[in-house]
């Protein structure tokens, strides 16, 4: 005769309970993971690396720096974080 596949009532509890656990924690790590994010400061800091960008020597052409084809945004599309426009 085979083995009984059929798993304890037991294990069975177990497995769920420490799913609920492990569950539980997953969600309450990622929201204190973004707990500090600031869209305020995330704006300061992109504007200060746009500086930064903008006077670097090897990102000059005549047009200017191209800052679309490095960050894959496209400002007619979507105005910047925190401003209307």
């Amino acid at each position: 005769m085979p083995p009984s596949t059929k798993k304890s009532p037991i294990i069975v509890s177990m497995y769920r309970s420490m799913v609920r656990v492990i569950a539980a924690a997953v969600v309450l790590a990622a929201g204190a993971l973004g707990a500090d994010w600031s869209p305020k400061l995330a704006a300061q800091y992109l504007d200060a690396r746009q500086k930064e960008w903008f006077a670097w020597p090897q990102a000059a052409s005549p047009d200017g720096p191209c800052v679309s084809c490095h960050t894959g945004h496209d400002p007619t599309e979507h105005p910047p974080i925190g401003r209307s426009g």
